[in-house]
């Protein structure tokens, strides 16, 4: 009889043992995933920051693309007015009637 109480004792204490095993590992990975969603959302917060800063700097070389088309653009106008203002034909057309206007003719 002494052999069975011990071993209903023993079994009891393997349960017991079993059973703080399960909590244990339970709270291990409760824990683990709590730690992962923490990092995965650093990660997401920091891709974030990474797609606004790219965003950015695509608009500011959106903006540098307008303002060098802008700036080409002008420069093609005042080349083209300098050049028609060299012409002969643009003297003649502009100038000169210009010219005796003023001097009354």
């Amino acid at each position: 009889m002494a052999d069975f109480a011990d071993s209903e004792a023993g079994l009891e204490r393997v349960e017991e043992i079993c059973m703080r095993k399960r909590k244990l590992e339970t709270r291990l990975r409760e824990e683990e995933e709590e730690r992962l969603r923490r990092e995965a959302a650093e990660w997401r917060a920091k891709l974030g920051e990474i797609t606004e800063r790219q965003r950015q700097r695509e608009r500011e070389l959106e903006e540098l693309e307008r303002l060098r088309a802008e700036a080409l653009s002008r420069m093609r106008r005042s080349t083209e007015t300098a050049a028609a203002a060299a012409s002969p034909s643009f003297t003649r057309e502009v100038y000169v009637p210009r010219f005796q206007q003023w001097a009354g003719n």
